[in-house]
């Protein structure tokens, strides 16, 4: 019987352990199939209304709109 294996990959040290621990304890089986899924946790929306950087960045492009 097959087996098969898949293991999240998010580069921490948990997941080079997990990948150590299945190398060395199903190195050499043929009947074994491991897979690296690159899983990630993307980066979160920020809210940059009433943001004091981001009214200086927006009056300062409207200053330059007007210039035109």
């Amino acid at each position: 019987m097959a087996v098969k294996i898949l293991i999240p990959y998010n580069f921490t040290m948990n997941d080079e352990k997990s990948i150590d621990f299945v190398g060395h304890r199903y190195a050499g089986r043929k009947d074994v199939e491991i897979t690296l899924f690159h899983a990630f946790t993307p980066v979160p929306e920020i809210d940059t209304r009433n943001s004091p950087i981001m009214d200086k960045v927006s009056r300062g492009t409207s200053y330059l709109r007007g210039r035109n």
